[in-house]
Parts: C-alpha cells; structure tokens; sequence
C-alpha cells in the first residue's frame, strides 16, 4: 500500500467518537498526523465519505473535546470485524483543527 501522507504518524491510543450519517460510535484510535486520523472500526463508510471525529485532548490539566471534520481515504480490512480507516482531515470553519494541529507539534516536537 502506498503511503499517502506527507506528515509524519504518531502511535496514539485512546478512545474517539465517530459520527457518520447521523450516528455516533466509540472508536479506537490507532494512528494520528498533522493532516490525518487512523482508527479501527467495524463500521462500513466507504471512502469520500464525511465523517465527523470528536478527540478528547489534554491541554494542561484539563481535556478538551475537539471537533475535526474530515473525509474517509481508505479502508483496510483487518480481519472479518476489524478493518482501520484513514480519514484526511478537512480545513473547515468551527473545528478545532489548528489547536489539533498545535497538540500534534507538540507531541513530535
């Protein structure tokens, strides 16, 4: 598989909500970039669809909920309930994708 993002990954861990077509799912977190989120899922969205991802992020000693919006690129099967789905993130207005993106410094950095 080819490796389409140009910002580098971070093993995360770590539980977030998925909200696709109206409803809402608890999903693993695998991996996470400046650009991207990887998350293991049994749910079926097939890519180009938009999804809307909600992360719990330390920021000092309290934990934020941010919002990122962002569209499947891929999904892998795993094994029969298990598949990842990588999900490119989209610069849209009303997410906290630049305090995303200052956290993801933070932690290569």
């Amino acid at each position: 598989m080819n490796e389409r993002r140009q910002e580098p990954r971070k093993a995360a861990g770590g539980r977030v909500y998925l909200t696709h077509r109206g409803r809402c799912r608890v999903e693993n977190l695998v991996n996470l970039s400046a650009t991207g989120v990887c998350l293991q899922s049994d749910v079926r969205i097939s890519p180009g669809e938009a999804v809307k991802i909600f992360l719990p992020m330390q920021q000092g000693s309290d934990w934020r909920m941010h919002m990122l919006l962002g569209t499947v690129v891929r999904r892998r099967s795993k094994s029969l309930r298990s598949s990842e789905l990588a999900v490119e993130l989209s610069e849209t207005p009303n997410t906290q994708l630049a305090s995303y993106r200052q956290f993801i410094l933070s932690e290569f950095g």
